[in-house]
């Protein structure tokens, strides 16, 4: 309760700062490059999705690793009796 409380209380107080930067950047970039600004909400979905399946295969790949280093582990542990 108390980590979760504490988590809260920092996460909100940096909110509204967040906030006001996420902002500011989106009125810069919009009077720097009105097109840029309106594409960008379009891609942020494309993005996520590109992440989630990256996120998949690096998981595989991962496993793959670690299940290499056991088996390099266990040869290694095998030579050395």
């Amino acid at each position: 309760v108390q980590s979760l409380s504490s988590f809260l209380s920092s996460t909100l107080a940096r909110l509204p700062a967040t906030l006001m930067t996420a902002i500011g950047a989106f009125v810069i970039l919009f009077v720097i490059d009105p097109v840029l600004t309106l594409m960008i909400p379009a891609l942020i979905p494309v993005f996520f999705i590109g992440m989630r399946l990256l996120n998949r295969r690096l998981r595989i790949i991962g496993r793959r690793v670690r299940k290499a280093e056991v088996d390099v582990v266990y040869m290694a542990s095998n030579d050395l009796y």
